[in-house]
C-alpha cells in the first residue's frame, strides 16, 4: 500500500488524473483480497469521483460492486452494478489501455463475484457464465487464467447455493487441474469457500467428499505467490 500511495503522489504532481483513478482502483483491490472490503469499497469509490473518462469508470464501479458484495449491501451492489454497466456505453477510448484498460469479461467476473457473495445464484451463474464464455472466445494475449479460474469458481459457488453439487464440480473441474505454478492465492481463497460449503451443507454426501478430498490436494500443492505490494491479484 505504501507503493500506491507515493504512486499517487507522483500521479497527482503529473496532474494525470487518469493514473489517479486507476491507483485508487489498485488501493481498493489490495483492501478486498486483505480481507478488509469496506475500505475497498470506499478506495473504489473515491475513485470514481475523479473526472476520468475510458473504462477505469467500469472498473472503480466494479470494484465498488464486489467489494460491497463481501459486505452483504444488497442495494449497494445493485447500484455500483447499474454504474458500472452505464460507464461502459459511455466510455471513451482508453487514454492509455494495456494494463490500464478494462476489459468487458473481468467487468462480468466481478459482477458475478458481488452475487455470489450475496447469495443471489442466479444473477452470479450468469454473471460468471458470461465472463467465462467472452475470456473463451477472446484473443489469447487478452486471456488471463487468473480471472477465467476465479469465474469458474464463482459458477461453483452459484451452483452449490442451488444446491447442485455435480454443476459445483463440474465448473470447479478445469480449475482443479491448473499446474502447481500457476495456483495463486486467490484461487485458493475462493477454493476455500466452496470447501465451507461443502463441509457444512453436503457433509453426508459422498460426491462433496471426493469433491473436498479434490480441494485439499488442490491446496496442499498450491504455491502460494508473494506478490509486491500494489499488485492487483484480480
Amino acid at each position: 500500500m505504501r507503493q500506491a500511495r507515493t504512486a499517487w503522489t507522483l500521479a497527482d504532481r503529473a496532474g494525470h488524473v487518469e493514473l489517479q483513478a486507476w491507483i485508487r482502483g489498485m488501493q481498493s483491490s489490495i483492501a478486498y483480497w486483505s480481507g478488509r472490503p469496506r475500505e475497498a469499497a470506499q478506495f473504489a469509490a473515491a475513485g470514481e469521483n475523479l473526472p476520468t473518462r475510458g473504462t477505469i469508470c467500469v472498473f472503480l464501479a466494479s470494484l465498488e460492486a464486489r467489494a460491497l458484495g463481501r459486505l452483504g449491501d444488497v442495494a449497494g451492489v445493485e447500484a455500483a452494478v447499474r454504474k458500472a454497466l452505464a460507464a461502459r456505453e459511455k466510455a471513451s477510448v482508453d487514454e492509455i489501455g494495456g494494463v490500464f484498460a478494462f476489459p468487458e469479461a473481468k467487468q462480468h467476473l466481478y459482477a458475478g463475484s458481488a452475487y455470489a457473495w450475496l447469495n443471489c445464484p442466479q444473477k452470479a451463474q450468469a454473471e460468471a457464465t458470461r465472463a467465462i464464455t467472452l475470456y473463451e472466445a477472446g484473443a489469447p494475449e487478452d486471456r488471463s487464467y487468473g480471472d477465467e479460474a476465479g469465474a469458474r469458481l464463482d459458477l461453483a459457488l452459484a451452483h452449490l447455493h442451488q444446491e447442485s453439487l455435480d454443476g459445483a464440480r463440474a465448473a470447479a473441474s478445469p480449475v482443479l487441474q491448473l499446474p502447481v505454478e500457476l495456483r495463486v492465492s486467490s484461487i485458493g481463497q475462493r477454493l476455500g469457500r466452496i470447501a465451507r460449503i461443502l463441509t457444512e451443507q453436503y457433509r453426508n454426501a459422498g460426491e462433496a467428499r471426493t469433491f473436498l478430498d479434490e480441494i485439499a490436494e488442490f491446496q496442499s500443492l498450491t504455491t502460494r505467490r508473494q506478490l509486491p505490494a500494489g499488485t492487483i491479484k484480480d
